[in-house]
């Protein structure tokens, strides 16, 4: 693998966890801010 690749991989990694945390977040009725 080469080394974007691993970066490219973190940063999709973490935008995903961001994601699932906003939707928990919001389906849970609490504000983000």
């Amino acid at each position: 693998m080469k080394a974007w690749q691993k970066y490219a991989a973190e940063a999709f990694g973490t935008f995903v966890l961001v994601g699932i945390g906003c939707g928990v977040v919001l389906g849970a009725g609490g504000d983000p801010f």
